[in-house]
């Protein structure tokens, strides 16, 4: 049989193994590598980037604990439906972050306040009425010079004693 090119006892070195320099560049694609043949062993370092990854492969199990930072995630990409209740707590809430909107109608009463936190500042005009104050708690010095005038006197309430 003729040879065309190198004889096969040229090509292969003895004992007719095959070696890295006996095989042509490119001539071993994934067709020719055995199920399982590659393992981790036989992989680079640094050999495996982003886009050989397919979508969701990497798990929070492959994650080591504190890897992980703020400056690693994107903007926005966590959402409320990734919180778990009752992570949030109120230490990381920042001061003045909870606005009026965000308070619920009567969720806040009288055990929420502590005493001397509403001022007469904060009261609303005509916000106190009669059925606010306690019996016999209006002195004479509560009451303007002539704010009383006789429409405001029961008929026989004064005696001549206090004449």
């Amino acid at each position: 049989m003729a040879y065309l090119g190198k004889r096969p006892q040229d090509t292969f070195p003895a004992g007719n193994a095959v070696n890295a320099a006996t095989i042509a560049a490119n001539a071993v694609g994934s067709s020719e590598i055995a199920n399982n043949a590659v393992t981790t062993l036989q992989i680079a370092d640094s050999a495996v980037t982003g886009v050989k990854l397919a979508a969701n492969s990497i798990a929070v199990t492959h994650i080591p604990n504190g890897l992980l930072t703020a400056t690693q995630m994107a903007n926005n990409i966590i959402g409320t439906d990734q919180l778990v209740n009752g992570v949030v707590t109120s230490a990381k809430i920042a001061a003045d972050s909870v606005t009026g909107a965000k308070i619920a109608d009567d969720a806040v009463d009288s055990e929420h306040l502590v005493d001397g936190s509403i001022d007469t500042a904060h009261l609303g005009n005509l916000q106190v009425t009669g059925a606010k104050i306690a019996a016999n708690t209006i002195a004479t010095g509560n009451i303007a010079d002539n704010a009383v005038d006789g429409t405001k006197i029961a008929q026989n309430s004064i005696l001549t004693r206090h004449i």
